[in-house]
């Protein structure tokens, strides 16, 4: 991977995982702030210094090339996770608000306002499978993968839950 390649893949991750951060900030009941994103992000800093102190002569290594190298893929690497643990932190915050908004509703009362709540009951039942795939695959260290596209997969996921929630959230305003 060419270094501009890191840095598109850095970048994107980096703003894909900032975005669903703030939104789980903001749904957190508590107003619980999860360190771990944010360790993996001073970790990832940590890793792009090194490199552009290397780029500047600051710091004076034998293979430069693979030092950076190296250095960016360690940078990719606590983005990605970064990014996962915020997905996984923000699809636990989402299904907790919706069990707490069902919770005492019967069906019938449900559906009667949220005519999609047999699509989310059953995306509901389909996201710990969904999730542990994805998990499963996650794996930073593979080549023949691209690490944005598992992102990806997982964006599709939450925005998906995110519409449901906020659909779910003005329907039952209405009970």
């Amino acid at each position: 991977m060419k270094f501009e390649e890191y840095w598109n893949d850095i970048c994107k991750i980096h703003l894909f995982t900032k975005h669903y951060l703030l939104l789980a900030e903001e749904l957190a009941t508590e107003g619980d702030l999860f360190l771990q994103p944010l360790k993996e992000h001073r970790d990832a800093y940590d890793h792009v210094i090194r490199v552009y102190a290397t780029r500047k002569g600051i710091n004076k290594v034998k293979d430069s090339d693979l030092y950076m190298q190296k250095n960016m893929t360690k940078a990719l690497g606590h983005e990605y996770r970064a990014f996962f643990d915020t997905a996984d932190w923000l699809t636990l915050i989402c299904r907790e608000k919706i069990n707490n908004l069902l919770y005492g509703k019967s069906r019938e009362e449900i559906e009667k306002k949220y005519s999609k709540y047999k699509e989310l009951k059953k995306m509901l039942l389909e996201l710990p499978n969904e999730i542990a795939q994805l998990r499963e695959n996650k794996d930073v260290g593979k080549d023949n993968i691209s690490l944005l596209d598992e992102v990806d997969q997982y964006v599709k996921i939450l925005d998906k839950l995110l519409l449901y929630y906020n659909e779910l959230v003005i329907a039952i305003e209405r009970l």
